[in-house]
């Protein structure tokens, strides 16, 4: 992977935010590595560098928001179960994909900002068993739904254009004063 921009720590951590790592380099470490922690966010991989991300069982934390991954390919991965943190901002995702993530028993925090989620994928993810937090900027999600829901997440956030509500309560960006 030399040359990529990527940080490798051993066979368990990959850094590569808007790296040159590509899907010939997964399916490289793929046969060796037992990564936990994958950042891959930005770098030029496909639905084939997904394929290779599956083989990794013990992937706690992926982030591949801004890759070039299809929602086709997330509804049929086998994506690792031991996922806790998972990343998938301007990924537009269809009903399909969501429904393949809410299927992920670990999920602790997730991100699909600008995702162009639905709202009954949006109402599907958030039942998730043991989500804490989730950020779905660009979703329509109305204050009253937001305000439910963050109450029935107990120490939890959710990130939405409305604001970052917790508990029934939102704290509201700033407005522009121009």
């Amino acid at each position: 992977m030399a040359g990529t921009g990527a940080q490798v720590n051993g066979a368990f951590q990959v850094w590569a935010l808007d790296a040159q790592l590509t899907d010939a380099h997964l399916h490289g470490i793929s046969s060796w590595a037992d990564l936990e922690f994958l950042m891959a966010a930005g770098c030029p991989i496909t639905d084939a560098g997904l394929a290779s991300i599956c083989c990794f069982r013990r992937l706690a934390s992926l982030d591949i928001g801004g890759t070039a991954i299809t929602a086709n390919a997330i509804s049929t991965a086998e994506l690792p179960e031991t996922l806790t943190t998972f990343g998938l901002y301007d990924i537009p995702l269809t009903d399909d994909a969501a429904n393949r993530i809410a299927q992920l028993p670990e999920i602790r925090m997730l991100n699909c900002n600008e995702c162009g989620l639905s709202l009954p994928a949006f109402h599907r993810l958030v039942e998730l068993p043991k989500l804490r937090g989730f950020e779905a900027l660009g979703c329509p999600v109305p204050d009253d739904d937001a305000r439910a829901i963050s109450r029935r997440i107990p120490h939890g956030l959710l990130r939405l254009d409305s604001g970052v509500w917790r508990n029934g309560d939102v704290k509201r960006p700033p407005r522009n004063r121009s």
